[in-house]
């Protein structure tokens, strides 16, 4: 039966490349793919590619069944753990300690094909020393390491991972913390030289992105970044290493930027929570422009969110904004992002004058009379009273940006944060070209 069905789909008219193409769209629909491998064995080794592709070990009960699979395929050139690339260990149970050392340790030597590892809400200090060595070899293949809400007792032992990853080319973290601040890293650094095509820095304290740039540039790193996501680092209370004024925020980002060569940039996310950058970026000339992208001739997609919130009664505008767009290059843009935080003023109406807005729409209108297909979306977060409605939004904007009606602005979208909680409870989108013609 499996012959005939295999013989009918082989007569198809369609290519086997096209039915793989469409699978590819499938990669997450587990029950789709697992039903799809019984259609005919040409689909298998596409199915089995996304049904395989990420592993997760979050219990006990994971690394059993993991060490099951492995254990049954260990004859087979087709077992499922050929498939595996993505490695994500999350680190949020009180017996967790328990489990990371007694099984990671002999499971990883029979990852061989992973190569993007993952750790969330990992408690390195928990990690018996022999865990590590085994860890620290299985990351000598690593070429993207991912970390999430995890804790570090030193900056030593997060540098000391790096170190293990001489393959390396993309870095993501977020909410990293590090219990002892005193000091700065050793000067031990990787025997390879790190080529990073991708950085994530978000949610980390503003001490380590200082270490961390540091150490980048001490270790030769070479930043040939495709895509950049930079948060504004946060000072956290009780930090203890004092970090020069001429290495805060801004400084930081403005080094990183100038390594990166001209021609590879092509997707930059800028996110400023800190009030005290804002200002330095608002009030004074030289910081505005070190903050010059007029380099990255191959730029394609830009994103910038500005944070009002926690200096409700002291709203001013940021022409650092239009500034930045106004001496934009790239003749391949496509998409620019917008987000602000939605603070009412002293009679609770809704107030947008933190924005030179007739200054914006003049450079944004500039930029797409001179590239074709550019999108621009602006995207707000209701983190007060949650009862703003996006139509309003849509018609103060009209008034704002008179000369983009008709353009390729795309869409506004209302974020609803009841309460100041940072989850998402509800979404709303506006066409806004529709809205501006109106």
């Amino acid at each position: 039966m499996a012959e005939e069905h295999d013989a009918i789909v082989g007569e198809s008219t369609f290519p086997l490349e096209l039915y793989e193409h469409i699978m590819d769209h499938l990669w997450d629909d587990v029950r789709t793919l697992t039903a799809c491998t019984l259609v005919c064995r040409a689909w298998v080794p596409t199915c089995r590619h996304h049904l395989f592709h990420t592993v997760t070990l979050n219990s006990v009960k994971d690394c059993a069944r993991l060490n099951k699979l492995i254990e049954a395929g260990q004859s087979s050139s087709s077992a499922a753990v050929h498939y595996f690339r993505t490695l994500s260990i999350v680190y949020d149970d009180k017996v967790a300690t328990e489990w990371v050392n007694d099984w990671v340790p002999r499971l990883l030597s029979h990852l061989d094909g992973v190569e993007h590892l993952k750790a969330d809400l990992y408690d390195w200090s928990q990690t018996f020393r022999d865990t590590r060595q085994v860890i620290y070899t299985f990351s000598s293949r690593i070429t993207s390491l991912q970390l999430d809400a995890s804790y570090f007792d030193h900056p030593n032992d997060f540098f000391a991972l790096l170190v293990a990853c001489p393959l390396l080319t993309a870095l993501r973290l977020s909410g990293i913390h590090c219990r002892r601040d005193s000091g700065a890293p050793t000067q031990s650094l990787a025997t390879r030289r790190i080529i990073l095509t991708e950085l994530h820095l978000k949610e980390v304290q503003s001490y380590f992105a200082y270490l961390l740039v540091h150490w980048l540039f001490a270790a030769s790193a070479d930043l040939t970044l495709n895509r950049l996501v930079w948060e504004d680092p946060m000072p956290v209370f009780g930090e203890t290493v004092k970090v020069e004024a001429r290495d805060t925020s801004v400084p930081l980002l403005t080094k990183v930027l100038q390594a990166i060569p001209y021609n590879c940039l092509r997707h930059l996310d800028l996110s400023f929570f800190n009030n005290y950058n804002l200002r330095a970026l608002t009030n004074q000339a030289a910081d505005v422009g070190q903050l010059d992208l007029s380099s990255f001739s191959q730029l394609e997609t830009l994103a910038i969110y500005h944070s009002s919130v926690g200096d409700v009664e002291e709203t001013y505008p940021c022409p650092w904004i239009p500034h930045v767009l106004s001496r934009l290059t790239s003749m391949g843009l496509c998409l620019l992002s917008f987000q602000f935080d939605l603070v009412p003023d002293a009679e609770e109406n809704l107030a947008l004058d933190f924005l030179d807005w007739a200054h914006l729409d003049e450079v944004i209108a500039s930029l797409c009379s001179t590239r074709q297909g550019v999108r621009v979306a602006f995207h707000f977060k209701d983190c007060w009273r949650g009862s703003y409605d996006v139509c309003e939004i849509v018609h103060l904007l009209a008034g704002r940006l008179p000369k983009l009606r008709g353009t390729s602005v795309s869409a506004v979208v209302l974020h609803h944060y009841p309460l100041g909680f940072d989850f998402l409870v509800g979404k709303m989108v506006y066409d806004v070209r529709e809205a501006l013609l109106l």
